[in-house]
């Protein structure tokens, strides 16, 4: 099925699907489109989800960026664009996907047998995404220089833009009291604004 989907994809002649409508695989074989309900939580589940389709459509009333928190997917097809997905559900994939007037077409490959799938406003032009971050371990003490890596969303529409952004940060270390009793006293430290994580 992922094949004769993707085959039609690509050559411009996928068309949105209706219920018991049929579509031919490569093998001679054939399956059809039916009806599928969202559970309590708001998700899609069955054993037709496992390599299976979902297809969403999305009315919008103007042309707007949203982003896209899916997760048990591994791939989406908006408006025939191709997207990751989150295959595993770690929940940690926000994609701004563009929708335009009218309905959009979203179509999740499925391959472990359950989908959710939600769109939010961004929260800015252009911001850092801590859902999944790459820390390194760092020792009080030691003076270390090392990277760390997370998202960056820009989903603004207009002219392409980059976002930059430096931390610094000093390891908090506790002197020990003196003889005297005063109070241990802390280096100072810095922490990139906007990031609700840090404290």
């Amino acid at each position: 099925m992922c094949d004769a989907l993707a085959a039609q994809l690509v050559a411009g002649t996928w068309s949105r699907p209706a219920a018991n409508t049929s579509l031919k695989l490569p093998d001679g074989q054939t399956r059809k489109w039916e009806i599928i309900k969202a559970d309590q939580g708001g998700g899609f589940s069955g054993r037709a989800l496992a390599g299976g389709y979902v297809y969403v459509a999305v009315p919008s009333e103007r042309e707007q960026v949203m982003i896209l928190e899916a997760t048990g997917h591994s791939s989406v097809f908006v408006n025939g664009e191709p997207h990751a997905g989150d295959p595993y559900g770690h929940g940690y994939l926000h994609l701004p996907v563009l929708l335009k007037r009218g309905t959009n077409d979203f179509l999740f490959h499925v391959g472990r047998g359950s989908l959710k799938a939600k769109l939010t406003p961004p929260k800015a032009e252009a911001y850092l995404d801590f859902s999944d971050t790459t820390l390194p371990d760092l020792i009080v003490g030691e003076v270390a220089r090392t990277l760390a890596g997370t998202s960056s969303s820009t989903p603004a529409r207009g002219p392409e833009r980059s976002l930059h952004a430096g931390l610094s940060v000093s390891i908090a270390r506790w002197q020990r009291p003196s003889s005297t009793d005063r109070p241990a006293q802390r280096t100072q430290g810095r922490r990139l604004p906007g990031n609700p994580n840090r404290r």
